[in-house]
């Protein structure tokens, strides 16, 4: 069976709780992961969602399609559309137009035989839209490829997987150095969890269709699923590449039997939540109060900036290590999780290690459970600004 299509089933049959016979839309935000019933209607999603049906190629689904456009462009106003329908004629995002515009772009290429007379409307609408403000999406629409990778928006998986839609050639050996096989592995921005499972992103399904690699989703995400309607199937085959890359800005190196990713760089706040700057395996490394200035095998320098006391967090799923306690330790004789031992390897410091339960930041599910072991350690007293630790 066509990869493609095996996906956009599954994505579209974890959509349907979510959509509603009585307003014909869909209804989702990031509350329904707290368990809570959403009202709101988003008009970006409710396009994807219309998208994904047109890719069901199916006469029930095209005609549903026809009708959520239809409804979905009467709310444009002045070349911008409201966030969520409820808000019309308010228009706050002035990026949602270059997102739109890349989205009526992919929609008009494939599926504009389909469309009869909306495609005229669309076409329309697409000519009026407001791309003026700059975004990772205007670089997209330009198909300026330098400017995206410079931006380093590429990190967040999600994003990444919108490149295929602008340059999937040009991109393709870049992202091979970032594919393990199954999933992503390079510098964590943007990167999230559902329970205890990595979210499964827009790159992980291009990936697999470039590479006509079937690879099971655990579970889909409403974003991934609603982002899946992207992906146009390649026209030639590819062929997974031994690219290997670095920068000033990111770097990427094999250590031991794990690959180790690390941005070096400090992101703004607003992109703290899924962002870590190393990973290493299965560990995602954050630092409240410092970067790295220093990465080489096996060992990390961190640059502690501020008085506060916490140096390193790092989280594992509790589905990778079962079998451990919660307990304190000392961080120079380190703790050994699953197969990685970590250790403080500056000595002039007083310092406690903490083995924990917890959610790390880019945890999406918010029901009150722990799905992550966590490992902190804090610097109570000590003359150095620079400390080593050392990743085995």
């Amino acid at each position: 069976m066509n990869i493609l299509r095996e996906y956009v089933e599954e994505a579209y049959t974890s959509l349907l709780p979510y959509f509603s016979h009585q307003t014909k839309f869909l209804h989702v935000h990031p509350d329904i992961y707290k368990g809570k019933i959403v009202h709101v209607i988003p008009v970006y999603e409710n396009f994807l969602f219309a998208l994904l049906l047109l890719r069901r190629k199916k006469v029930e689904s095209v005609h549903q399609a026809r009708d959520m456009l239809e409804r979905l462009l009467a709310f444009e106003k002045k070349g911008n559309f409201p966030f969520f329908l409820a808000e019309y004629p308010v228009c706050r995002d002035k990026h949602l137009p270059a997102r739109l515009h890349l989205l009526f772009t992919t929609m008009l290429k494939s599926f504009s035989h389909l469309l009869d007379g909306v495609a005229d409307r669309l076409e329309a609408c697409l000519e009026r839209l407001d791309v003026s403000a700059p975004s990772v999406f205007t670089m997209l629409l330009e198909g300026d490829f330098d400017a995206f990778i410079a931006s380093k928006k590429w990190m967040n998986p999600s994003i990444f997987g919108l490149g295929f839609v602008a340059f999937p050639e040009q991109l393709f050996d870049f992202a091979s150095s970032m594919w393990n096989g199954s999933s992503y592995q390079g510098p964590a921005w943007g990167v999230f969890r559902l329970g205890r499972e990595r979210e499964t992103t827009l790159f992980e399904c291009c990936m697999s269709v470039f590479l006509a690699q079937n690879r099971e989703i655990p579970s889909w995400s409403y974003k991934t699923a609603l982002e899946l309607a992207m992906i146009t199937p390649p026209d030639k085959s590819f062929k997974a590449a031994d690219v290997s890359l670095d920068s000033s800005d990111w770097k990427i190196e094999q250590w031991d039997n794990k690959v180790a990713a690390a941005a070096l760089f400090e992101p703004v706040p607003a992109q703290q939540a899924g962002f870590y700057p190393l990973v290493v395996g299965e560990l995602a490394f954050r630092f409240p109060n410092g970067n790295i200035c220093e990465f080489r095998t096996n060992c990390v320098t961190i640059q502690k900036k501020s008085s506060e006391r916490r140096l390193v967090e790092v989280f594992i799923s509790r589905s990778v290590v079962q079998k451990v306690e919660e307990t304190f330790f000392d961080p120079v004789q380190g703790i050994t999780i699953g197969e990685v031992t970590l250790r403080l390897v500056s000595q002039e410091c007083d310092a406690i290690g903490h083995l924990r339960l917890g959610n790390r930041p880019g945890q999406l599910l918010q029901t009150g459970e722990l799905f992550d072991w966590v490992i902190s350690i804090d610097i109570l007293r000590s003359p150095l600004s620079e400390f080593q630790l050392e990743v085995r």
